[in-house]
């Protein structure tokens, strides 16, 4: 198990990256910019979330079980807000 300051690290630069292309959207592209805002704010809100799960493990779940459906879950809110970020594009 990775150490939990690598992982928000990790979250950090994932978020902030998915933070960027919504920024390239609204310079260089001709979609709204309240459907980027609202993407903008899906990707603050992942970030939290994932944060204060790394910050606050459930107590009675292993370790390895609880950061491994952390993981998933992290997969699956980037892929549906890539797809957010590819249907405003």
């Amino acid at each position: 198990m990775a150490k939990r300051r690598i992982l928000k690290k990790n979250i950090h630069y994932i978020c902030s990256e998915l933070l960027a292309e919504c920024l390239s959207l609204i310079h260089y592209s001709n979609a709204g910019k309240e459907d980027v805002y609202n993407v903008m704010a899906n990707i603050f809100s992942m970030q939290n979330d994932c944060i204060c799960r790394i910050s606050h493990v459930q107590p009675g779940m292993k370790p390895k079980v609880f950061f491994a459906k952390l993981k998933g879950d992290m997969e699956k809110c980037t892929d549906e807000i890539i797809e957010q970020i590819t249907g405003l594009g």
